[in-house]
């Protein structure tokens, strides 16, 4: 029994560091993406927000009658879960969990 869990000890320590890599190469990879995207998407929001402040408040009702602001909220968030997916299958193949089927 003790010569199993030496050997098992010894698979398990010889994958952790590779392992622990990979995971912290994700997660990091991961964070600056999710950072990028959130820092590009407010730099958009406040150019669109500031170049409607000249205009006329007649134009904006009829703008938010359309539904303008709903459009542009969606685009956006449409921008978002692209590079939100994109990264994600990113992780996915850096851990090799799947096989994308590109390979």
């Amino acid at each position: 029994m003790g010569s199993v869990l030496a050997a098992v000890q010894v698979f398990l320590a010889q994958i952790a560091g590779g392992l622990t890599a990979r995971v912290m190469a994700a997660i990091g990879v991961g964070v600056v993406t999710i950072t990028g995207v959130q820092l590009t998407m407010d730099n958009i929001t406040a150019a669109i927000q500031s170049n409607f402040g000249g205009v006329p408040a007649d134009i904006i009702a009829v703008a938010t009658i359309a539904g303008f602001d709903k459009f542009i909220s969606l685009v956006i968030s449409a921008y978002i879960g692209v590079v939100g997916v994109k990264a994600l299958w990113g992780a996915f193949k850096r851990f090799g969990f799947m096989s994308m089927g590109d390979d």
